[in-house]
């Protein structure tokens, strides 16, 4: 349930808020967010404004649980 809640609290972010540009969308840093995947608009628009960083450099972690801290700090951000 946590892993679902992570997931649909990035895709909200990105529909409620702005879309994300098309060049924007073929390039991202994290090596476990396939290209192409439901999610992948969502992660780069958190990532690009600063609202979510991902787990280090190189990954993002989308099936990770989420913490009540990570809720919190999406919702202050």
């Amino acid at each position: 349930m946590k892993k679902t809640i992570s997931i649909l609290l990035c895709a909200a972010i990105a529909a409620v808020c702005f879309a994300v540009s098309a060049e924007a969308a073929q390039l991202h840093p994290f090596a476990d967010v396939a290209s192409g995947s439901w999610y992948e608009q969502g992660v780069i628009y958190a990532y690009e404004k600063g609202i979510m960083v991902g787990t280090s450099k190189t990954e993002f972690s989308p099936n990770a649980d989420t913490t009540r801290a990570m809720i919190v700090t999406i919702l202050t951000t």
